[in-house]
């Protein structure tokens, strides 16, 4: 009885040690678990604060592009960059012009269109994003992928009319006929095939 007794008391005194352990390892496991929170957001603010003056340096270098009294109407980002890049390319449309913003070796780069430079503005539709084609008159078309369809669609609503408006009115009489003068815009990239095939229709 007394040698059960004495391994009844290790038991029991083994289980308190063991308890009185385990206590000891959730306190301190607590402890660096709020130190890790703590740490994780202190990266989170750090990474926030880089990223605003990254932003305020981004939007002095955009203001150099602009000339007094323009205003910005659009900003949008790319949802993603299929490219690789680490940075996402932004479209900025403003009453003058469109504005595509990239990087270079971390630096920014701005590439410019006034909308009387350009023929027309299409897009073209994927499964999670859309992508903005810029034509330029004499000039590659530039491509803009992974952009949320909405701001794509309201870029390109305004885009529309803007280069209505500066299209230059001709005085003189066009001896070609309408389905030659179709199949010259067809050629040249100003109108779609669909539009080229809706607009033949109604031609002939």
């Amino acid at each position: 009885m007394g040698f059960l007794k004495k391994l009844k008391d290790s038991a029991e005194k083994g289980i308190e040690k063991g308890t009185d352990l385990g206590k000891q390892g959730i306190e301190k496991g607590t402890e660096l678990g709020k130190q890790g929170i703590d740490l994780s957001k202190k990266g989170v603010e750090k990474i926030d604060e880089i990223r605003e003056e990254q932003k305020q340096t981004d939007d002095k270098v955009i203001q150099k592009f602009l000339e007094p009294n323009e205003k910005i109407l659009y900003s949008v980002s790319q949802k993603r960059s299929s490219s690789g890049n680490i940075r996402p390319k932004t479209i900025i449309v403003t009453d003058r012009q469109i504005l595509r913003k990239s990087y270079y070796l971390m630096k920014p780069v701005i590439n410019t269109w006034k909308w009387d430079e350009l023929s027309r503005l299409r897009y073209i539709p994927s499964l999670l994003s859309y992508t903005l084609v810029i034509s330029p008159f004499g000039a590659r078309n530039e491509e803009i992928e992974g952009l949320p369809k909405k701001e794509t669609m309201a870029i390109l609503d305004y885009g529309k009319k803007k280069i209505t408006t500066n299209k230059p009115v001709s005085n003189s009489v066009d001896s070609e006929d309408p389905l030659t003068t179709l199949k010259i815009r067809f050629a040249k990239g100003e109108i779609s095939k669909e539009e080229y095939e809706e607009m033949k229709q109604i031609l002939e």
